[in-house]
């Protein structure tokens, strides 16, 4: 299995735990409107959870659409997978690697309602600014840096758990 293959499948499986994490809220979203007409200073939390459940809606189906092209983009070499050759430090290195692109598209996913439906709408809907940010706004941001990272393949981490020795060569890719 080809290393985009395999984070190809991943960033699939991401899309669809962020589709069905949207969808349950879809009958919330429908009783919070229903209770506008008696209740109207719920709008701004009705408007960002419809947010939030459209932008997820939204990702899910590209990272579902398009995990080709992103896995392509996020991976510069295509090297095959050989999970028979696990003890392997190099290999192991590869399969970590490749994980943490994985996770890194769960925390990208996970981090769009945690800013957009936990963080704008607490901002818009209370008064306690500052409390509301650091609660809500600044771990949704957090979540999405790290997923970025991740999805780069956070070297750092990889050359902690494996160190450089088992690295493959910048200049030959081997």
């Amino acid at each position: 299995m080809k290393s985009t293959t395999a984070l190809s499948l991943g960033m699939r499986l991401v899309a669809l735990v962020l589709g069905v994490r949207a969808i349950v809220y879809l009958p919330t979203f429908g009783w919070t409107l229903r209770r506008l007409a008696d209740e109207p200073k719920q709008l701004p939390f009705a408007v960002s959870m419809g947010m939030a459940i459209a932008l997820s809606l939204a990702a899910a189906w590209l990272l579902f659409r398009f995990a080709d092209r992103l896995a392509t983009r996020f991976i510069s070499s295509d090297d095959e997978i050989g999970l028979k050759g696990y003890d392997d430090p190099s290999v192991r290195r590869e399969v970590f690697q490749l994980a943490l692109r994985i996770i890194g598209a769960v925390c990208i996913a996970f981090s769009i309602p945690q800013f957009v439906g936990q963080g704008i709408v607490r901002i818009v809907t209370y008064s306690s600014f500052q409390m509301q940010l650091w609660l809500h706004l600044v771990p949704g941001i957090i979540s999405f840096c790290i997923g970025v990272y991740f999805l780069k393949g956070g070297e750092l981490l990889v050359r902690i758990a494996y160190g450089r020795e088992h690295a493959p060569n910048e200049r030959t890719g081997t």
